[in-house]
């Protein structure tokens, strides 16, 4: 079940976007066919960087019939690519992909952490709307805040702007319906949305237990009100054959 990956880790920079994903999946041997990662260029500037100078991680992101090719901001290998981009300019986002060999006909991943509530929202539906079509298999895990109209999101976003994060498309983070909404009328035909309180309580309780003890965790119900405005989207996008169900 070969499937190209694509990442959209983050609309920050500062010590964010090195996601480790890849070299994980490697590690234990998934069946990843193509990963891609995008980013701003001040971001993948300093991980091309890091990549070059760390052989462990250079190593694995070409097989031994394959070429690597780095750049400042880009790096191009036959299982991984990293290229500077924003997300929300279609052209250039296609631009980039394409550059990456990605494939429209293998059924393909996108993870967005947090990354989608810091683009215009326009920009955003108009991004989804072109992966839905141009796939023919794909699936969007997005994961950020929403419930951001009560009391508790509000003080949220104060905070957020207090430190100079700009949340342009924080429209789209109302409830869970406008999660799902701006999905599906952009033509993602199947679309869920969790908050984290349920995602928690589906995790392994034994894990659960691991984790708060490690983290020392005593502030249960500040950590419920958090998880009540951050979710998980998931939503699907197949295309539809004439005589075939």
């Amino acid at each position: 079940d070969h499937r190209d990956l694509h990442s959209f880790p983050t609309r920050r920079s500062s010590d964010l976007g090195f996601d480790t994903l890849f070299w994980r999946l490697r590690q234990e041997d998934k069946p990843v066919n193509n990963f891609i990662e995008v980013d701003f260029c001040g971001v993948t500037a300093r991980k091309c960087h890091l990549i070059k100078r760390h052989k462990q991680l250079l190593t694995q992101v070409a097989d031994s019939e394959g070429e690597v090719k780095i750049s400042k901001t880009d790096l191009h290998g036959n299982r991984y690519h990293l290229v500077a981009a924003d997300f929300s300019d279609v052209s250039r986002l296609r631009e980039k992909l394409e550059e990456s060999e990605v494939d429209y006909q293998c059924p393909t991943l996108v993870l967005a952490e947090c990354a989608l509530v810091y683009a215009d929202s326009k920009k955003v539906e108009e991004m989804l709307s072109w992966l839905s079509s141009a796939f023919t298999s794909i699936t969007f895990i997005n994961y950020e805040q929403f419930n951001m109209n009560d009391k508790f999101g509000s003080v949220m976003l104060e905070n957020l702007l207090s430190r100079g994060c700009q949340l342009a498309g924080v429209a789209a983070c109302k409830d869970t319906q406008s999660q799902i909404s701006r999905f599906t009328r952009n033509g993602w035909q199947s679309v869920t949305c969790w908050n984290m309180n349920q995602v928690y309580s589906l995790l392994p309780q034994a894990e659960i237990t691991r984790v708060e003890r490690l983290e020392g965790l005593d502030e249960k119900e500040l950590l419920r009100q958090l998880f009540d405005h951050y979710c998980i989207t998931v939503a699907r996008s197949e295309e539809r054959r004439v005589g075939k169900e």
